[in-house]
């Protein structure tokens, strides 16, 4: 038994205490839109009405008309494609006729196998691709009239434009831009240790949406939270940083369906996942680790004890390790000067017997 010393150094202590839940990992991201489209006119004219929600900020439900190009030109090319085509029509109906006719006069004549011109099949096929010439002319004449209503996509929100009333566009010429509303992606920058704790999809899999997790956000200054999923890893890692992306999905993210807290494009998030349960792992205060990656344990007989632990993962105020602990055995937590293992020492809070 040591010998007992009068004035030992008092320190304070934590007791061990297995963690036995998974491992919370936080990372951080900025909220994007999974896809965004800049719309350009596909026919010239002159815009002629402009939705009054085609502003920033302003919403489309898919296929709702966002705006209109002066359609007349193409309402008359309409007209001159069906008029063309019922000509062309009539003409394959007097080709088939004439056919008709031909075959039954040559059978009178009696002068043996007519020719195909003599039976006017070149006359036919001519006639047939004119008809097919005009059915064409017709519909794209009806497709560029179609163009001319500018519709939503899918649903959306207006980020920036480019028109209004009264401007002249031509083919090509930039109208709007817009991203979707239906879902959000956060891509999240994680290191390896990160990465140890988490089970990661392979890259390029598409994962469904059971892998939830938590996103936390600030909202007028209150701390709002919304469920998400992880979807995907990108392929890559950061050659300078080492990083891994992870990206993680969020429905509805303006909240257009429901009452939930909106979280808007640009908007800073922390995201929390529930990672993997570390057999044998603990969780001390940071100050316990010791710069040279040892503890100190307090042991039999106030005796103080060092011991080289493996850190698992690190934070402001916790790292979590792993050694060869024993539940309830103690940690020192507040810093000796010159911390020599064997010293006896005194537990603050504890009595001298």
């Amino acid at each position: 038994m040591p010998a007992q010393i009068k004035n030992p150094p008092a320190v304070d202590v934590v007791s061990i205490v297995f963690l036995d839940k998974p491992v919370e990992i936080k990372l951080t991201g900025t909220v994007s839109s999974l896809y965004k489209s800049e719309i350009s006119s596909e026919v010239n004219g002159k815009v002629i009405d402009v939705s009054q929600k085609l502003v920033k900020g302003g919403f489309f439900k898919k296929g709702e008309i966002i705006l209109r190009i002066d359609e007349e030109d193409y309402k008359d090319a309409v007209v001159q494609s069906k008029a063309e085509l019922a000509e062309v029509s009539l003409q394959v109906i007097k080709e088939k006729e004439l056919a008709k006719q031909a075959k039954e006069d040559w059978k009178e004549l009696g002068q043996g196998i007519p020719t195909d011109l003599a039976l006017r099949k070149p006359q036919i096929e001519h006639a047939l691709s004119m008809l097919e010439a005009a059915k064409s002319r017709l519909e794209k004449s009806e497709r560029e009239l179609e163009k001319t209503k500018i519709k939503a996509p899918f649903d959306c929100m207006v980020s920036s434009k480019s028109v209004s009333v009264g401007t002249f566009v031509t083919q090509g010429s930039p109208l709007f831009e817009i991203f979707n509303t239906d879902t959000a992606e956060i891509r999240l920058a994680m290191s390896s240790e990160d990465s140890f704790f988490i089970d990661l999809p392979k890259p390029g899999v598409m994962l469904a949406k059971n892998r939830k997790v938590q996103i936390l956000f600030d909202k007028n200054g209150v701390e709002s939270k919304r469920e998400g999923y992880i979807s995907r890893i990108e392929g890559e890692t950061d050659p300078e940083t080492r990083f891994q992306y992870l990206v993680v999905r969020i429905d509805d993210p303006y909240s257009l369906k429901n009452n939930l807290p909106v979280l808007k494009i640009g908007d800073f998030a922390e995201v929390k996942i529930l990672g993997k349960k570390i057999k044998n792992s603990v969780l001390i205060p940071a100050a316990a680790l010791l710069n040279d990656g040892r503890i100190m344990k307090v042991g039999n007989d106030n005796m103080l004890l060092f011991e080289t632990v493996n850190v698992l993962k690190r934070s402001k105020d916790n790292v979590l390790v792993t050694g060869t602990f024993k539940e309830n055995e103690k940690i020192v937590v507040s810093g000796l000067e010159f911390p020599v293992e064997g010293t006896i020492v005194r537990i603050n809070g504890e009595t001298n017997e």
